[in-house]
């Protein structure tokens, strides 16, 4: 069964590295939002230090079954980790109806992100905004799902002008 989005407070980001870009500027600048940041592997003393902020959670060496959780507590996924995508996360956010934001450096799978979500680092506090609005009302948060999923199925001017000049068209060949 899919994740129903509760518009909730709950953020998750999974890593495999200490490169989160701007997590401590987010979480300072979302202080009502719990924020949960996984990684299959141990983590560095670097991120680790982290966890004095109030509202980070760790999850070093995460299992499966508590990875299972958290796509089902959480309703926003952050792709803001400079390392490789783990778990094909942002997919599996999308599948989950996670309301997904990245930053232009650290976007790993931009056909699930709505373009409107990908931020600049730099510009970490409009993202935070935008996070905000999202959960300020569950029609809100709807809408958002529905930008993001027609975002991902969408296909551009070029696919339509290849399928009407038939250049996608199989011919047979004749022997």
């Amino acid at each position: 069964m899919l994740h129903e989005n509760g518009a909730g407070r709950n953020i998750l980001i999974f890593t495999n590295s200490d490169q989160i870009a701007r997590l401590n500027e987010l979480a300072e600048a979302l202080p009502e939002f719990r924020f949960h940041v996984a990684a299959l592997t141990e983590m560095s003393s670097k991120l680790l230090a982290v966890s004095v902020c109030p509202n980070i959670s760790l999850f070093p060496a995460i299992s499966e079954k508590k990875a299972a959780s958290l796509w089902k507590t959480c309703d926003i996924y952050l792709d803001i980790n400079y390392g490789n995508e783990i778990l094909s996360a942002v997919k599996t956010a999308f599948q989950n109806r996670h309301l997904i934001f990245a930053f232009e450096e650290t976007a790993h799978n931009r056909q699930f992100v709505a373009a409107k979500n990908i931020f600049r680092s730099d510009h970490y506090k409009e993202m935070a905004g935008r996070i905000r609005t999202s959960v300020s009302d569950k029609a809100v948060m709807e809408n958002e799902l529905k930008v993001q999923f027609e975002a991902a199925f969408a296909a551009s001017p070029e696919d339509y002008k290849r399928v009407i000049s038939g250049a996608d068209r199989i011919t047979p060949h004749s022997h």
